[in-house]
């Protein structure tokens, strides 16, 4: 069992379709996917811009932060003033080139998932780097060893960073994609009012989550996996360019 936005769930398989791998959902109304993935709930902020989406799910995700820190105080300890916008936007004022991954680009896909972890696909040159560390220090974060920040299971490059109440992890490089210059080719631009951030396109999103091996990754990939074939039906997406 894995523990989502506070509650026990069964961890889904992909393309799994019995009833032992539903996991609870139906927030938005009744419909949900074999795995038990909120359709609905889908649906729903597909009907969003990305900056509503965010707005929606920041609630959640702070609520998601307070269960995870209950079980790991040594590396979360959540604020209830947590912002990922902040985070990014402060990026964009230093000029770090990155790609957003994993939960909170979900989230701006149209993602039911809820996380309080930033992770971010970081242009490898060491003039980039050198301004990502002087921004993430102007927010306040501190250095910490990639053991201590992400699961063992994801074997790639990267550095862990905590800031005030929340975990930030830099990657170099990222198990499921081929390069930084790759997924950026691929990217989408969202329009979030303050800035804009730069996404992995879902179908890199969905290579990353297949290579990972957490709980959580299994449940995102659900979620993503959905998505994607209610994109393929051509709903429509607000405030989105790829890059």
């Amino acid at each position: 069992m894995a523990s989502h936005n506070g509650r026990k769930v069964s961890v889904p398989t992909e393309n799994a379709g019995r009833p032992g791998h539903q996991r609870v959902g139906g927030k938005f109304g009744s419909e949900r996917s074999a795995v038990g993935v909120d359709v609905s709930g889908l649906r729903y902020h597909l009907r969003l811009t990305p900056a509503e989406r965010l707005a929606s799910m920041v609630s959640s995700a702070r609520f998601a932060a307070a269960g995870r820190s209950s079980a790991r105080p040594d590396r979360y300890q959540p604020s209830g003033t947590f912002d990922p916008l902040q985070v990014w936007c402060h990026l964009a004022k230093r000029n770090v080139e990155y790609v957003l991954i994993d939960g909170w680009a979900g989230t701006l896909h149209g993602s039911n998932y809820a996380t309080d972890d930033v992770e971010l696909l970081v242009e490898p040159s060491s003039e980039n780097g050198e301004r990502f560390i002087r921004a993430l220090e102007d927010l306040g974060g501190r250095r910490q060893t990639v053991e201590a920040g992400v699961s063992s299971a994801r074997r790639g490059r990267g550095s862990g960073w905590v800031l005030p109440g929340n975990p930030v992890t830099c990657w170099r490089i990222v198990p499921g994609v081929q390069s930084y210059d790759s997924v950026r080719g691929r990217a989408i631009c969202m329009d979030l009012g303050p800035c804009s951030v730069t996404v992995a396109g879902l179908d890199d999103l969905i290579d990353i989550q297949r290579e990972a091996g957490e709980p959580s990754d299994r449940i995102l990939l659900e979620d993503l996996l959905e998505l994607r074939t209610l994109v393929a039906e051509d709903v429509w997406m607000a405030d989105v360019t790829h890059s």
